[in-house]
């Protein structure tokens, strides 16, 4: 769980949903297999920009599951090491609460000092004296639809309010129209475009100001 009274109320959660700090290996190798399953599937749809295959490499693989399992790690570390108002990351899973099965992940992380000077200097951007990068935002396939997406996200810029940020960042692929309209009606903007057809990892940035009201259309159903 949250381990926060506050933060479990952020958000209403439909009834067997629970959302929990990640803990382990393996909530880090789901992670993996939604984003694996995400890039899959916008290939399918006839995109020329080289997903399918990236999604296949397992050099690709290896570092998506190395790089999730460094959250899940900084995670538990600060959950033993701070309280809930000194915490300035984390990574969440929503579970089944009777199966236990793994629904989709959201995470708020600090960024570095390098990337906050980064995003300072887009052209738009208000202000930016303490960054956070949304990162890990995944709903299992068999699983989207019913507005998991729209509340995990929701769940994540109330915390990162909460805990003092006023900027967040995060990458997108530029192919994932749905999840792009649902930053979008949460007030991210596109502030830098890097797709290069000779890169499929390169990524559109987006970038939000807080506090700010969160949009109660939504914009999009995940």
């Amino acid at each position: 769980m949250t381990g926060d009274a506050d933060e479990k109320a952020m958000v209403q959660w439909p009834p067997g949903v629970i959302v929990r700090e990640a803990e382990t290996a393996a909530d880090a190798e789901f992670i993996v297999a939604a984003l694996l399953q995400a890039g899959r599937d916008v290939s399918e749809d006839g995109s020329p920009f080289g997903l399918r295959a990236l999604m296949e490499q397992p050099d690709f693989q290896h570092r998506q599951l190395d790089s999730n399992l460094r959250k899940v790690n900084t995670t538990v570390a600060q959950g033993l090491k701070f309280s809930a108002a000194e915490r300035t990351s984390c990574l969440w899973i929503a579970v089944d609460g009777t199966s236990g099965q793994r629904l989709g992940s959201v995470g708020i992380f600090e960024a570095t000092e390098e990337k906050r000077v980064t995003v300072a200097a887009y052209d738009g951007v208000e202000r930016c004296t303490r960054l956070g990068e949304l990162t890990s935002f995944y709903v299992a396939k068999d699983q989207r639809g019913r507005g998991l997406g729209l509340l995990l996200l929701r769940h994540a810029l109330a915390w990162a309010d909460a805990h003092g940020y006023d900027t967040l960042v995060l990458s997108v692929w530029r192919q994932l129209a749905t999840a792009r309209r649902l930053y979008r009606a949460h007030g991210f903007v596109t502030r830098e475009q890097v797709y290069s057809p000779a890169d499929p990892e390169a990524d559109d940035v987006m970038v939000a100001t807080l506090p700010r009201h969160i949009s109660t259309n939504g914009g999009a159903s995940l």
